[in-house]
C-alpha cells in the first residue's frame, strides 16, 4: 500500500480542494482493501478465463482497477495543485 499523502494547514489555505482529495483517497484505499478482503483472487480474475465468475466478483474487480486509476488521477492533480499555489521556498 503506499503512503497517504495528508496536507499541511498553510496547503488548504492556498489549495484548499486538497483537503476532499485528501479524503476521497482515503476512502478509495478502504474501498479497495474491503473488496479485496471480499473477493481474494482479483488480481487474477482476467488472467483466468476457464472459470466463470460471479456477477459481484467482476464488478469488484472492475472497481478496484478504477479505484487506482481515480488515485492516479487524485496524486496528479494534488501534486499540480501544490506547485501551482505554493511557492518552494517560504519567504523566511
Amino acid at each position: 500500500m503506499s503512503l497517504l499523502y495528508v496536507p499541511e494547514s498553510f496547503e488548504l489555505r492556498t489549495a484548499p480542494e486538497l483537503g476532499p482529495l485528501a479524503l476521497l483517497d482515503v476512502a478509495l484505499v478502504v474501498a479497495d482493501q474491503a473488496l479485496r478482503l471480499e473477493h481474494a483472487q482479483l488480481d487474477d480474475i482476467f488472467r483466468d478465463r476457464d472459470h466463470e465468475r460471479p456477477p459481484d466478483t467482476l464488478v469488484a474487480a472492475l472497481l478496484t482497477q478504477r479505484f487506482r486509476e481515480l488515485r492516479s488521477l487524485v496524486a496528479f492533480y494534488s501534486a499540480a495543485a501544490r506547485h501551482t499555489h505554493i511557492p518552494d521556498r517560504l519567504p523566511f
